[in-house]
């Protein structure tokens, strides 16, 4: 009895001990741009910044889960009117399947995963999005628990994310549209703390 109480010790302490879980907090600040309707460049700019946890489950995959401001500006080209530019404050919400790869002092990590995002803006329909986020780390540590962290994130909304109103210039008439449909990529650079 003693022994079969041995192994079941044994194999629940393995058990654990592969499924400890690592944790790192982060915070960032993000620049980029949003990709146009024909991939043909960028015609807005994004900034910001966010925090983040990281969850290392077992064998570097886990989860990251973040929470990112940004200000989207975005130019949209209405139909017998001129370009017209807009801002928006807007926050990101990405769940991210996350797979981390340590190499001593630097660790490499990317993930795919959800984008949940709202605004709130009284020229703008909030259409509480649900879209693809996507995201690639280069972390150098400069002790066990501190590092810098370096990186590039991508958001892509699966439906139009905002209704654009603007007035023309020659006409007095409002017109709704175009539907916007971000495509946001931006480089990100912060600091990092593991426990």
């Amino acid at each position: 009895m003693k022994k079969l109480i041995s192994v079941f010790v044994l194999a629940f302490a393995l058990i654990t001990s592969s499924f400890a879980i690592d944790i790192a907090v982060g915070a960032r600040g993000m620049l980029g741009g949003n990709i146009g309707e024909d991939y043909s460049g960028f015609e807005g700019i994004v900034g910001g910044g966010g925090a983040y946890i990281n969850l290392d489950l077992f064998w570097g995959l886990g989860f990251q889960g973040e929470v990112n401001v940004v200000t989207n500006k975005i130019e949209v080209s209405l139909e017998n009117q001129s370009v017209t530019t807009t801002d928006y404050e807007i926050v990101d919400f990405p769940v991210m399947l996350w797979y981390n790869l340590d190499l001593l002092a630097v660790e490499l990590g990317g993930g795919i995963g959800l984008n949940f995002s709202t605004f709130s803006n009284s020229e703008l329909e909030d259409t509480n999005n649900i879209g693809l986020a996507a995201g690639v780390n280069f972390k150098l540590f400069i002790s066990d628990h501190f590092g810098l962290v370096f990186g590039a994130h991508g958001v892509f909304d699966f439906l139009p994310t905002i209704t654009v109103t603007t007035d023309g210039d020659t006409t007095t008439y409002t017109a709704n549209g175009p539907s916007y449909t971000r495509k946001s990529i931006y480089g990100t650079a912060g600091l990092e703390f593991r426990f």
